[in-house]
């Protein structure tokens, strides 16, 4: 949300980096002499139009106004620039100066720019030549798509693949005094940059191993487990990993949800079943497991762990076929 200041003159916003103060309460004894700094330059004014939206900017307020303590601990980098509070009846009383007429000055003749355009200025550097007057802007890091700095997006990026929790890590950069992405930009890049390239990568690498095993030939030798977010029976998901055992990379991986199956114990059976599914549909046929033991009524339990049961429709399929090597 967008606060603009209300003072006469005053273009100045939170989102041009300036701080904003919310009116005190209604009932404060400071409330009327706030009312009448904004009237003394706005007769319109009204205390009825006031909203919890409706501020003053730091520009109307002197330095002791301030907490000292607050700007203390803003200086050592434990307090954020927005929590500097004021000091208890501290008012504004700083008035904006009148803005100059048209043709009275150079400065006059230099168009605004919007606040998008002075936010991409303060991320780059001018050089000027005295003689000719060509300037050139220099940034130190490049743009990516929809005018995204590229560090923005590499700092997402690196949370996010070293595991890190952006919360505790964004905290600790701005502790630092680091000037650094918001969480909410974090999720947005996991969202729409991270995970699809992720998924693109293991698609890909997939892609792959398909091809190279389809080149070898012979049947496949296959052994699988499940993981599950916590342990026990109240597992939320869990994760099925098939591998080929002759060249030692999983195969396929597929994440099952408890609320797709009876309950959360189930989740490996229907992550092998789908594996299984996804292996026929590429025409891959497997010619044997790695085991503990056979059941050939309900299926085949896969390694020590019992990894999963192919259900008798697969069993029955890969009898029929003669590919099925115990």
């Amino acid at each position: 949300m967008v606060n603009s200041c209300v003072c006469f003159g005053c273009n100045n916003s939170n989102l041009s980096g300036h701080r904003v103060h919310r009116f005190p309460n209604k009932k404060h004894k400071d409330f009327r002499a706030w009312i009448r700094f904004v009237q003394a330059k706005r007769s319109n004014f009204a205390a009825s139009s006031l909203t919890r939206h409706t501020v003053v900017c730091e520009k109307h307020v002197t330095p002791d106004s301030y907490n000292q303590g607050d700007l203390m601990e803003f200086r050592m980098g434990f307090r954020r620039k927005e929590w500097v509070r004021l000091a208890n009846g501290a008012v504004p009383s700083v008035h904006a100066s009148p803005p100059a007429k048209s043709g009275g000055s150079e400065e006059s003749n230099v168009n605004v720019s919007t606040s998008r355009e002075s936010a991409r200025r303060k991320r780059e550097l001018c050089t000027a030549c005295g003689t000719c007057g060509y300037e050139r802007y220099w940034q130190n890091q490049e743009k990516v798509h929809r005018n995204m700095p590229a560090c923005n997006l590499l700092l997402s990026g690196a949370i996010h693949f070293s595991g890190c929790m952006a919360s505790q890590t964004i905290r600790m950069l701005k502790l630092f005094g680091l000037q650094c992405i918001s969480p909410g930009t974090f999720f947005r890049h996991q969202r729409y940059y991270s995970i699809p390239t992720i998924v693109q990568a293991w698609r890909t690498e997939q892609r792959g191993i398909i091809r190279e095993l389809k080149e070898t030939g012979g049947g496949l030798i296959l052994s699988g487990d499940c993981r599950s977010d916590s342990p026990g029976h109240c597992a939320k998901y869990g994760s099925y990993s098939l591998i080929e055992d002759r060249i030692n990379k999983v195969l396929d991986v597929q994440l099952v949800q408890s609320s797709e199956v009876p309950s959360s114990s189930w989740c490996e059976l229907e992550g092998l079943k789908r594996s299984m599914q996804f292996l026929m549909d590429q025409d891959m046929w497997p010619s044997g497991y790695v085991r503990k033991c056979v059941q050939k009524e309900q299926g085949i339990s896969l390694t020590s762990g019992i990894l999963g049961k192919v259900y008798r429709k697969h069993w029955m399929l890969l009898q029929k076929r003669g590919t099925v090597r115990i």
